[in-house]
């Protein structure tokens, strides 16, 4: 405990200094296979062995993370920023629902970025307490068991997947108040992150929309701090079929353009079709 003393009164509180472990990572011809604190946790592979360009181009972007905290039951209920506990920051496992690994990376962006949001969507008539973290940091071996990319942000613990509960009752909220639940109501907190990426408060990176129909919380999104702009909105149907979208934005028109136009180029040189994604705006 510290005492601190101000204008004749005395406080005490209470004070925590998070000293996070060193990964130690060895070298292969594939990537890194990387250790912390005596455990493994899993395998990263070369941005040069993606094929996706923009990992290519961006190498510094996907290298394993260096330091990481090991949640406790002591430590897992600890704030790193209001709202925020270092069990948050843990994917829970689909199997048990209970945080699927004890390491967790530090990534200081991506505490300050939830912290922003939350401040922000306050100012801005949505309570900050509503924005519910379903999912951070997924261990490589656990990220491939979900099905998910092997560049995927989450292994490198800087994303967050969430949706806004301002009814507490567990379904995404009717954001824009047209009487539906969809990728609108997103593209609302969409509009407020790209202004805080504007404004330099958050990071530019990835940040997606899910739309499915009949699912857990219907409308989630992720944003992550990858270092460079990248997009997508997806909704699944009743029956299971997919559709992509795109929404239009003011503050980052010319970065997305050329963006579709290498997806365009992509497809011809694959010779498979490529249809553009339905462009829609921003409120």
């Amino acid at each position: 405990p510290l005492v601190l003393t101000a204008g004749g009164r005395r406080r005490e509180t209470e004070i925590c200094v998070v000293v996070p472990f060193k990964a130690s990572a060895r070298k292969t011809d594939k990537g890194y296979d990387v250790r912390v604190d005596g455990q493994e946790v899993g395998h990263y592979r070369h941005p040069h062995r993606s094929g996706n360009a923009k990992v290519r181009d961006n190498p510094d972007s996907y290298q394993p993370p260096v330091w990481w905290l090991r949640l406790t039951p002591t430590n897992k209920d600890f704030e790193l920023v209001p709202g925020l506990t270092e069990g948050d920051l843990v994917a829970p496992s689909e199997d048990t629902g209970k945080p699927h690994t004890d390491l967790v990376p530090v990534s200081y962006p991506m505490w300050r970025a939830v912290n922003a949001l939350r401040g922000t969507l306050t100012a801005r008539g949505i309570p900050g307490r509503s924005l519910r973290i379903i999912s951070g940091f997924r261990a490589p071996p656990y990220n491939r068991a979900v099905g998910s990319n092997a560049f995927g942000r989450h292994i490198y613990g800087d994303p967050f997947d969430f949706y806004i509960d301002i009814e507490g009752d567990g379904k995404a909220t009717d954001l824009n108040r047209d009487g539906k639940l969809d990728r609108h109501d997103a593209y609302v907190v969409v509009g407020i992150i790209e202004d805080l990426q504007d404004d330099g408060k958050i990071p530019m990176g990835g940040i997606g929309v899910y739309n499915t129909v009949g699912g857990d919380h219907e409308v989630t999104m992720h944003l992550d701090m990858r270092g460079h702009r990248a997009t997508w909105c997806y909704r699944t149907g009743p029956s299971g079929k997919r559709g992509e979208y795109a929404w239009a934005s003011r503050r980052f028109a010319e970065l997305d353009r050329p963006e579709e136009n290498l997806a365009a180029e992509r497809a011809a040189k694959e010779g498979r079709p490529y249809s553009r994604p339905r462009r829609e705006h921003l409120p």
